[in-house]
């Protein structure tokens, strides 16, 4: 049994991967706003006594038949943890803004600098008309 929970863009949702005899099995249940710990835990408790489960459960779907490598699996579920990372709305939300003001800062310093540039090539040329006018 695998449980994953996840924002899906509106909602806290936990996902209940079941394996069974048939094939594997799928349960969603919604938290709502994020869930502490503890509720989590809770829910935990409750599917270990039979108690969340749906009252009609959804057709298994049929596993490979193949064996997988369990190094392989270790590294695959690693890369999925890493990608996605764990973290939270608030987490995601300064990673985001630190991007968004990096990005600010670099357009102001290219501004800036193509600006110097700008004020270079005028002075060279202001410097090159006084030398002109002078013979």
């Amino acid at each position: 049994m695998c449980l994953t929970v996840l924002f899906d863009g509106q909602f806290w949702i936990g996902i209940l991967e079941e394996e069974c005899a048939e094939g594997l099995r799928v349960h969603r249940h919604v938290f709502g706003a994020e869930p502490p710990d503890r509720e989590v835990l809770a829910f935990v408790r409750s599917i270990d006594q039979g108690v969340i489960l749906p009252a009609e459960p959804g057709a298994p779907v049929p596993l490979p038949k193949t064996r997988l490598n369990p190094k392989r699996l270790a590294r695959e579920a690693a890369r999925a943890t890493a990608a996605r990372g764990i973290s939270t709305k608030s987490q995601d939300a300064l990673r985001r803004q630190m991007e968004n003001q990096a990005a600010a800062s670099r357009a102001e310093s290219r501004e800036e600098r193509d600006a110097e540039q700008h004020r270079r090539r005028e002075i060279a040329r202001q410097k090159a008309l006084k030398r002109h006018r002078g013979h």
